[in-house]
């Protein structure tokens, strides 16, 4: 795996080809992985915002390739945008900043390991946190394991809310996804969903499970992306916040 600093992001190739890139300073509301690319080149994950793609759907442009993010975090939402989702979730909009970028090492795996702010639209501070991604390959498959701690501050309890906008997510390709509507027109899609408890397409909504899988045919080849639950993770089992357009996240915060 070699990792390629660049000023606004860095660059992950596996065997020189690239993986996906570590975007931390092109002016978005926070950091996410963009593309996600199979061994033969295929991109994963929607390209809008970031790529004007024909057919691509125009919705939700916080949902960026693959991030990290919560709606509710002590009243400030730090997953939409803008008017996204006011109604549903605090109108204050936060964003996270890069504090430091602390190692970047390359070798039998990648290691990105960064420090971040959570910022509330008047620049409060809300909590920090450490993140270390590693990034390796095996014959089935690229990962991508993702580890971030959140830190309250010394004096302030960090409250993450109970809300079904969140938390480590990805916005599948167009191609991935499961029949469904958008903008009051019905899309095609080839997609499926399948968990670890066996809950299938639109029955994964809500449920949880230790792993989560979205999956389609695309050129003749069936291609997936998987999130599994870490064991020591808060409300181990998860919840899963998988939607036939495409969405697909593992929130523990989402009980109701």
């Amino acid at each position: 795996v070699k990792l390629t600093k660049l000023d606004d992001r860095v660059r992950v190739e596996i065997g020189g080809q690239l993986f996906t890139e570590y975007v931390h300073g092109d002016g978005s509301s926070r950091s996410y992985c963009y593309p996600i690319l199979a061994p033969d080149g295929t991109s994963l994950t929607r390209d809008f915002p970031m790529k004007d793609t024909p057919g691509d759907d125009k919705d939700h442009p916080w949902h960026r390739s693959l991030w990290f993010a919560h709606s509710m975090m002590n009243g400030v939402d730090f997953w939409s945008e803008g008017e996204g989702d006011i109604g549903r979730s605090p109108k204050d909009k936060g964003h996270t900043r890069l504090d430091a970028i602390v190692e970047t090492t390359g070798g039998a795996q990648g290691v990105v390991h960064t420090r971040n702010r959570w910022l509330s639209p008047t620049e409060k501070l809300i909590c920090t946190d450490d993140r270390i991604l590693r990034f390796h390959a095996l014959p089935s498959g690229r990962f991508i394991d993702y580890e971030i701690t959140l830190h309250a501050l010394p004096d302030t309890p960090l409250l993450l809310g109970d809300n079904k906008d969140g938390t480590m997510a990805t916005r599948v390709a167009q191609w991935m996804t499961m029949p469904h509507k958008m903008g009051g027109k019905e899309v095609g899609g080839k997609g499926h969903i399948l968990t670890a408890k066996g809950d299938r397409d639109d029955a994964a909504w809500g449920k949880r499970a230790e792993w989560c899988d979205y999956y389609a045919e695309h050129n003749g080849k069936t291609y997936g992306i998987a999130i599994f639950d870490h064991p020591k993770n808060l409300q181990h089992p998860t919840w899963w916040m998988a939607r036939n357009y495409g969405l697909f996240g593992a929130n523990p915060f989402g009980w109701h």
